[in-house]
């Protein structure tokens, strides 16, 4: 898109997605596998408004046409900073249980057997979706979800549904994947793939650092080569520079003020 739509060069681009480890206590298949988990995981800090959103339509339309078809499974939401909204959506009697902050992901994700994710509004890679298939935790979501994450033309690590806002459509996805042991596996296997080919951390690393490498290899050059950028650094057009100077100045004499304003007053 920034090559055919904004003419950005090619040279000056260079795509970093997320940089993913293994998990680093590594989970069993033995111990984690698809017997061996249970239940529904949601997951997102909630001073996000899509995580919000994301919550509470999954709790109040989605979950339950759910537990009607599943009714032996629970909902565990967490996420820091819930707010009473969220806090309110607890209900053992409806299998919803509100657990909040989590230290470490670990329980969250080796336990449960498939995340819930939808997304309806929002941006950018989506770090959950990217832990879950980190910890062999198959998705559910929206292609709001699911955007950045995996070429089109390849199998994905779960489930996406066609629209953003049918709750009857991603309720029946969510049952699908979580009954269905050979999609379930087919599942983790892909959400492997994709961590490999597209969020590797080394790869995407020594892919960004070779990029810097090359550029420094003929800086001159490549400063010559970018004729816009060179129309912006003339002296004439160096407004960046300047409204960054001019911001800097402008926090200076804001904390003067209050350092000022926090000085005794002469009786």
């Amino acid at each position: 898109m920034l090559e055919n739509e904004y003419k950005i060069p090619g040279e000056k681009l260079q795509l970093g997605s997320f940089f993913t480890k293994p998990v680093e206590m590594g989970y069993d298949e033995e111990k984690h596998g698809y017997d061996h988990r249970k239940n529904f995981i949601s997951i997102g800090g909630f001073k996000h408004k899509p995580n919000v959103d994301s919550a509470v339509w999954l709790a109040e339309e989605i979950w339950p046409r759910i537990n009607k078809k599943i009714p032996d499974a629970s909902l565990n939401i967490y996420g820091a900073y819930p707010t009473k909204q969220i806090s309110s959506l607890h209900s053992p009697k409806n299998n919803i249980r509100v657990h909040g902050f989590v230290p470490s992901l670990d329980e969250p994700f080796l336990k449960n057997r498939v995340l819930l994710a939808p997304l309806r509004f929002g941006a950018g890679v989506k770090g959950k979706i990217i832990d879950a298939f980190r910890y062999g935790c198959p998705v559910v979501t929206t292609p709001i979800g699911s955007e950045g994450i995996g070429p089109e033309d390849v199998e994905w690590g779960g489930l996406v549904t066609r629209r953003i806002d049918d709750a009857e459509e991603f309720a029946d996805a969510a049952v699908a994947l979580y009954n269905d042991r050979k999609r379930y596996e087919s599942s983790k296997a892909a959400a492997r793939k994709i961590l490999v080919s597209e969020f590797d951390e080394t790869t995407n690393l020594d892919a960004i650092v070779d990029s810097i490498e090359r550029v420094n290899r003929d800086l001159e050059g490549h400063r010559q080569r970018d004729v816009f950028g060179n129309v912006l650094w003339h002296s004439s057009n160096r407004a960046t520079e300047f409204f960054s100077r001019f911001i800097e100045l402008k926090e200076k004499n804001r904390k003067d003020e209050e350092n000022r304003s926090e000085e005794p007053k002469c009786c």
